[in-house]
């Protein structure tokens, strides 16, 4: 075996299952000095993802400067005036940010002004995505599909105060639904989930799941 597919593999491998193991083991046993060393872990995830975010900027700063060179050089003035803007506000956030604070009036408006109205704006040209596969999920294709229409169906009409007035039993109806059939739906769901990602950890932590390292040779 190379060196090389030891430094790749092996000992990310390795780490994974001891920090696993370890990180586990704290939920089961009270120790103060492992308890102690998962907190020292646990930090030190917090200033990774920091240092990843870090990271993640100038590399954006990276791509969108190679990216407004070659528009420029190409003519395509429109292109890179997204790409200035984008460094731009970028700059802007960071220095606000770190210079008086994300507590700070001026933070507080630029994230109230900007990110919430084009965050709900960005949500907002979903619906029409949303239309499109609601229809095509609505359409009777079986007797699955078909429960699932008349159930959106109900549930669409006891939300409209027009049909609850001539119709009241659409509402006791819909109480029903949502507290007998979606509740307990939901609650096997979460059952599921849990367990995918019980046998999720134990497989990553026994080297069986191992998308995380990226694609390494054989």
């Amino acid at each position: 075996m190379s060196s090389s597919r030891t430094y790749k593999r092996q000992i990310p491998l390795a780490l994974t299952f001891i920090v696993g193991i370890i990180v586990s083991l704290d939920w089961f046993i009270k120790w103060d000095p492992l308890q102690t060393f998962t907190t020292t872990l646990m930090n030190f995830q917090i200033v990774m993802v920091a240092f990843m975010m870090g990271f993640a900027g100038v590399n954006l700063v990276y791509l969108h400067s190679r990216r407004i060179q070659r528009n420029m050089s190409e003519n395509k003035l429109f292109d890179a005036l997204l790409s200035v803007v984008l460094l731009a506000c970028l700059f802007i956030w960071v220095a606000v940010g770190i210079g008086m604070g994300m507590n700070s009036d001026t933070y507080k408006w630029l994230f109230n002004t900007f990110n919430q109205s084009l965050s709900a704006t960005a949500y907002a040209a979903t619906l029409f995505y949303l239309a499109s596969a609601t229809y095509r999920v609505l359409r009777i294709r079986s007797t699955e599909t078909g429960i699932l229409l008349l159930v959106g169906a109900i549930t669409i009409c006891a939300n409209i105060p027009l049909f609850t007035a001539y119709f009241p039993i659409l509402g006791t109806i819909l109480v029903w639904i949502s507290d007998g059939l979606v509740k307990y739906s939901y609650r096997a769901i979460t059952i599921g989930v849990g367990l995918g990602g019980i046998l999720m950890g134990v497989r990553t932590l026994l080297a069986m799941e191992t998308g995380y390292l990226g694609a390494t040779e054989e």
